[in-house]
């Protein structure tokens, strides 16, 4: 386990610690925002490469993961990856439709 230094959330680039779990090949990220997750490698990078890019379409699914990584109860899926992260992205959006945010 190796612990990095504070830095921009992957999902919402808000103020996050990462943790990188050997064992699961992933990162732990604890977001101010997002809450805490599981990230891998691959989906870490192009969500990088998406905010780097401006990559309108893709940071509008990572604003929905966002919801829903702040909505979702402690039983709600936390690990983000190639296979996940368009479920996560459809269950934001459909916490959003239900009202779920109250800005």
């Amino acid at each position: 386990m190796t612990t990095s230094p504070t830095m921009g959330c992957p999902i919402c680039r808000a103020s996050a610690r990462e943790i990188w779990l050997d064992e699961n090949g992933v990162f732990l990220v604890q977001c101010e925002q997002c809450s805490t997750f599981t990230i891998t490698p691959e989906r870490r990078t192009a969500f990088a490469e998406a905010w780097r890019d401006h990559r309108r379409e893709l940071l509008m699914f990572l604003e929905l993961i966002s919801c829903y990584l702040r909505l979702a109860d402690d039983d709600g899926q936390r690990d983000v990856s190639a296979d996940t992260w368009m479920h996560l992205a459809a269950e934001g959006e459909n916490m959003l439709a239900e009202g779920g945010l109250d800005d």
